[in-house]
């Protein structure tokens, strides 16, 4: 997954894991992806990438209808791609609640 930011010295919280803006990181494709961003005067970004079944994973799926075969490949992240892969991480300053 790559992510960029437009602001410089944004830090990036991928799944818990902290990564400084922009990143490519590893990340499985079978698993929902939580991505933070945070800089000092700017309103923290989250956003949930999902994942769905991708086509050798359905080819799975209806082998294992057809042939009664066990499923076992779309347990693995190879049957699955992720929703998004490139991000770009758009903060805004903080609103003031003092006038």
């Amino acid at each position: 997954m790559n992510i960029t930011c437009n602001e410089k010295g944004t830090v990036l919280r991928v799944n818990g894991n902290r990564h400084n803006c922009p990143a490519s990181i590893e990340v499985l494709r079978n698993k929902t992806i939580e991505v933070e961003a945070e800089k000092k005067g700017f309103e923290t970004y989250t956003r949930l990438i999902d994942h769905h079944l991708n086509a050798t994973g359905k080819l799975d799926v209806v082998g294992a209808a057809v042939f009664l075969v066990p499923a076992i490949g779309i347990m693995g992240a190879g049957a699955w791609d992720l929703d998004q892969t490139e991000l770009h991480v758009q903060l805004f300053p903080e609103h003031s609640e003092h006038r």
